[in-house]
């Protein structure tokens, strides 16, 4: 996103709440769903770029970095932007020295606690069309994750992260139905999916019950008015951020607001 007041606002709200959840025994687990520069992302090794990355980004992520397990995925502005071609692996490597993980450009985090397992799948939804290896692979790893289960008959959940929504009633929302027909079998396995992308907080449950729950959520730098669909639990153009408590018997979202401190929605919704 952008440096500005509304960014700082959210960081802080986002720190006080992983401290309360640190303060109560509860460990934190961070994703940054993309387009983290603006108008477009590194394009080469420079110095330059480098203080661009940090100042625009890096600097102020890292403090929560430094604190807590933070994990990123690759957006459009990763690639660039009509004026301007970008090197999202530059940008990768320049998060990692401060403390931001990016293991690939897509990859697989097993998250394990005493009770539960949960499976992440972070992808690189932006060259998803023309990704053939990448759509192999989520099938593959959501094969595998269902193995897994059904071996040791512990309850795996399954969610996935990608900068684009598969359903959303914002700004792009023209642009998600070709996710659904790439990801099909794949996302009947799911329990949630994050996105990103659009510029609003929405939560959403898809008629469609071969589809998971969508949280999307984009509000950390700049906000778009946004709209509700047949299918929308919330729909919000506040900045803010969404929150997932993973526990045995389910995972249940939050989405919260920073204006006025406070929590807008809260709902189960996988078991």
């Amino acid at each position: 996103g952008r440096a500005n007041l509304e960014r700082q606002k959210v960081i802080k709200h986002i720190s006080d709440l992983c401290l309360l959840n640190t303060q109560n025994k509860t460990s934190n687990l961070l994703f940054g769903l993309g387009d983290w520069m603006y108008p477009y992302g590194t394009i080469d090794h420079s110095s330059q770029e480098h203080i661009r990355a940090q100042e625009t980004i890096l600097n102020a992520m890292e403090p929560l970095a430094q604190k807590h397990s933070f994990y990123g995925i690759l957006g459009n502005h990763e690639y660039g932007d009509t004026s301007q071609g970008a090197v999202p692996e530059i940008f990768m490597n320049y998060a990692q020295r401060q403390g931001i993980q990016f293991p690939e450009r897509y990859y697989t985090l097993e998250v394990k606690a005493k009770t539960w397992i949960m499976d992440c799948f972070a992808l690189d939804t932006s060259t998803l069309a023309c990704d053939a290896t990448q759509v192999q692979w989520l099938h593959a790893q959501v094969k595998q994750s269902l193995k897994k289960e059904s071996e040791t008959g512990q309850r795996r959940w399954r969610v996935i992260m990608g900068h684009h929504p598969i359903i959303s009633y914002g700004f792009h929302f023209e642009e998600n139905e070709f996710f659904i027909e790439l990801l099909n079998n794949a996302l009947k396995e799911i329990d949630l999916y994050c996105a990103g992308h659009e510029h609003d907080m929405q939560f959403i449950k898809p008629s469609n019950t071969n589809l998971p729950p969508i949280i999307v959520s984009g509000t950390i730098s700049e906000s778009r008015m946004t709209w509700e669909g047949p299918d929308s639990i919330l729909s919000s153009s506040n900045h803010g951020f969404a929150k997932v408590e993973v526990s045995k018997s389910g995972l249940y979202v939050e989405f919260h607001e920073t204006k006025n401190y406070k929590r807008l929605f809260n709902s189960k919704v996988a078991s």
